[in-house]
Parts: structure tokens; sequence; C-alpha cells
């Protein structure tokens, strides 16, 4: 994923492995995002529309759709049916991450989205939900659980519903209603991440406006501590039309991501 630009130009994550300098789109995405820091472009003006920026950068409209899907990964812009392409931030924004692979990274996640309209409630694990979570049976979980969305593009779709599971207790309440996390509040733990299909239930497609059914991506965290014992899960249901992990395998090269949307 596009995580950032440097001040002195594209970012290494942003070239190709080839080595032979930037892509077009990637030139123009530098020249777009100097506009807005430099503050000629100001947050909240929209840009040319794509047949504009075609004729300013000599393109293809291909080529300027590639850069300005660049510009909305990093955080920068927004683009909405019928309103064209609005400037959002001055400065680039470490995004979510669909497959955080790091501690650093689920913090992350959690520092740049919000649960909207949560609910939370206690819970005591039957079989079916034993299941689900991988605990056991009788297991005794707080609930917090509502769509996510990302705080700088809060009047979009939600990215998806996530639903967190801590040990019923005031303290772990009061963390999980937290707005953030670092880092830190998650030392020693051992995380494993599995990644399987799904069909949204009723609950689900009714906060992410989607239809109850319709195929799901799922995402599930559980915490261990340094004694193995789990003491946290995280459930992150992404609609299938909204997650999409797009790399470029260049011959003898390690796996370099193009973008994510």
């Amino acid at each position: 994923m596009i995580t950032a630009i440097d001040r002195e130009g594209v970012n290494e994550q942003m070239r190709p492995a080839t080595g032979g300098g930037p892509a077009r789109y990637q030139e123009i995405m530098r020249a777009i995002s100097d506009e807005i820091s430099s503050g000629r472009v100001a947050v909240g003006a929209r840009l040319p529309t794509e047949q504009q920026l075609c004729s300013q950068h000599g393109v293809g409209r291909h080529t300027i759709r590639e850069a300005i899907r660049g510009l909305v990964d990093v955080g920068m812009l927004e683009r909405r049916p019928r309103l064209g392409t609005t400037v959002i931030s001055a400065e680039p924004i470490i995004g979510y991450q669909w497959v955080p692979g790091s501690v650093e990274d689920i913090a992350n996640n959690m520092s740049v989205t919000w649960i909207v309209r949560p609910h939370g409630q206690s819970i005591v694990a039957d079989q079916e939900v034993a299941h689900r979570l991988g605990c056991r049976v009788g297991a005794r979980w707080y609930r917090f659980a509502g769509p996510r969305l990302q705080r700088d593009r809060s009047a979009g779709e939600p990215l998806c519903f996530s639903e967190q599971y801590v040990p019923n207790t005031a303290k772990a309440r009061r963390a999980i209603a937290t707005a953030a996390t670092s880092p830190l509040d998650v030392p020693l733990q051992r995380v494993e991440q599995e990644i399987r299909a799904g069909l949204l239930n009723e609950e689900q497609a009714d906060a992410l406006h989607a239809e109850p059914g319709s195929p799901a991506l799922v995402v599930v965290r559980r915490h261990h501590d340094a004694k193995d014992r789990l003491v946290a899960i995280g459930i992150h249901t992404h609609p299938a039309d909204r997650y999409s992990i797009v790399m470029q395998l260049p011959l003898g090269a390690s796996p370099v991501p193009r973008h994510e949307k």
C-alpha cells in the first residue's frame, strides 16, 4: 500500500521494482501532492476534472485515474460521485491496512478509524459463539461492535463491521471503548490472524448498507498473552466489493504492494 510521500520526492514504496525511475502516474502524484502541500491547492478545494488533468499533464485518462487513486490511498484526496475530487489533507496519512503485518499496524488502524454507533453487550459463549471466536464454551466476554469508518472520510461507506471481544470487566470495557490505541497497549502479545470468506448477516449488512447474504471477507485476530491465554478477539467483516489487495510480483524481487482499496 502507498503510505507516504517524501518531501524530496516519491517514497521508495512508490517506485517500481525495475529501478528505472517512477512511473508516469507516480510523477503526477508527486506533482499534485506538491501543489497541495505547498498550499497552491487548498484543503477543501476541488481538483480539475480528469479531462483537464489529462490536458495539463499530457497523459491519458487511465494514468490520471491511477495518480488520483494513489492520492486517495494516502488520505490526501477524496472522490465522491457527482461531486468530483476534493482535497481533504495537506499531508499524506498512513491509511487503514486490510491485513496488518505488525502490532504497530494494528495500532495505526485503530488510530485512523473509529466505530460509529457502537453497541456493547455482555455475552456468554455458547457452542456456536465459542466455535466462531475460538474460545471455550462458557467464556464471558464484552462485545463492542459497529461499522468502522476512516476518520478523515467519515461521510463515506464503512470499511467493515468490527466486533471487539474483551473480558467482561470494567477495566476492559473502558479500554475497548477508547478512541485510539498504541503498540504499548498490546505488549508481549501473540496475535493470530485468520482471513476467511463469509456472508454478511443481517446486523452486518444493515450497518454496512449492503445486502444480507452477500459475500464478505473476514479478518479475525486473536490476542494471546505471555501465558498463551486468549485475552482479546477482533472480527472485522468487509463487504467483498470494498476489499481488494493488488500486488506486483516482479521477477527476482520480494512482493511489492501496488495499492489497496
